[in-house]
């Protein structure tokens, strides 16, 4: 076995992806992100404009309320039929856009907790499918900033998007 510095482990890890070292960009404001009094934030890099709260938490702060959890059909009925901040356009995003909103942060939630506050440590769905049977679907662990592959039916927290350009 080599023997290896510290220093010498912590850049593989580094260089790995298995450490991420903690960043402003977790509490602090990221230019990127531009909040809406209305409750939505727009990511000026991709042009999505986010509901700032999980589905079913409100406030400014996004401290009200619990984020519910939704199994497929009723988690694209949900996002059908929600008008919020003027829009009617919401939808699930896919695996590519909610991997777009992580942040690298040395604990979770992997998120700017400054544009999505009180942002919960959890399991989004996404409304891209996997696996090898066409229930699954794509979900991001917003906890460590991975995505997995689950049925399409596991309740899980829902956040909505929509294009802003």
């Amino acid at each position: 076995m080599i023997a290896m510095r510290k220093t010498e482990l912590l850049i593989l890890a580094i260089y790995l992806g298995t450490f991420a070292p903690a960043q402003a960009t977790c509490l602090s404001p990221d230019p990127r992100f531009v909040t809406h009094g209305n409750g939505a934030v727009t990511d000026t890099k991709t042009g999505l404009m986010w509901k700032r709260c999980a589905q079913a938490k409100s406030a400014v702060d996004c401290s009200v309320g619990t984020a519910n959890a939704y199994g497929e059909p009723d988690a694209l009925n949900v996002a059908k039929a929600e008008v919020f901040a003027g829009f009617d356009d919401w939808r699930i995003p896919n695996i590519k856009e909610l991997k777009s909103i992580v942040a690298r942060c040395s604990v979770g939630p992997r998120i700017n907790l400054a544009a999505f506050p009180n942002a919960e440590p959890s399991i989004l769905r996404s409304a891209s499918y996997g696996g090898d049977y066409g229930t699954d679907n794509w979900y991001l662990n917003f906890q460590d900033g991975t995505a997995l592959v689950e049925d399409g039916d596991v309740p899980r927290p829902l956040r909505l998007v929509r294009n802003a350009r």
